[in-house]
């Protein structure tokens, strides 16, 4: 799947702040980014004792010089997803970097 541009959101201020080690995601910075193409990846049910979650993992694929950082969240569609680790760049040839590879993950229920 392919989008021109997703939106990166980033809560404002430092990670952990609240006393329950929370982001707080009330009042978040945004910024589009171009150029990006969307793996959907899988989804998978979990089997938990109070409820049935469904994990999406998709992988996105930006341009290489996009700011975007572990703890973002992605907006891609309707659809927002956390970021899953650090982003790491792709497809190196020598000094040349054709892209930045981000893991990205949807839980829902």
């Amino acid at each position: 799947m392919a989008f021109d541009y997703i939106t990166v959101t980033r809560q404002r201020g430092a990670a952990g702040d609240s006393p329950y080690n929370e982001i707080d995601w009330s009042d978040p910075d945004e910024v589009d980014v171009d150029g990006c193409l969307l793996d959907p990846g899988g989804s998978v049910v979990v089997d938990d004792v109070s409820r049935v979650p469904v994990v999406t993992s998709p992988t996105l694929y930006a341009p290489v010089d996009a700011d975007i950082k572990k703890l973002d969240r992605i907006k891609v569609g309707d659809d927002t997803y956390d970021v899953v680790g650090k982003p790491r760049p792709w497809g190196q040839v020598g000094d040349n970097v054709s892209g930045l590879v981000v893991k990205l993950e949807e839980v829902e229920g």
